[in-house]
């Protein structure tokens, strides 16, 4: 199922063509993905800390709001480009 969070997460950041996706949208995207299985947040969570692990994805947290928000890398684009 973490390979499935990793590919749609990578095609919902290509779709948003380099602008940052916070967190919480991104979350909301894989929940829809993955349906009608069931979604699990910690499963979801642990597949961005590898894809950003892998250089696939960059994260970067909001100073003020604490958000944190992802972007494709250009690695991650290249492969996304491909799904």
């Amino acid at each position: 199922m973490k390979a499935r969070y990793k590919t749609f997460a990578l095609q919902g950041l290509l779709a948003c063509d380099g602008l940052p996706m916070p967190a919480s949208a991104l979350l909301a995207h894989l929940a829809n993905a993955v349906r009608p299985r069931s979604f699990s947040v910690a499963e979801a969570e642990s597949a961005l800390r590898e894809l950003e692990t892998e250089h696939w994805i960059a994260a970067a947290t909001d100073d003020l709001t604490g958000e944190t928000s992802y972007t494709l890398t250009a690695k991650g684009k290249h492969k996304a480009i491909q799904l």
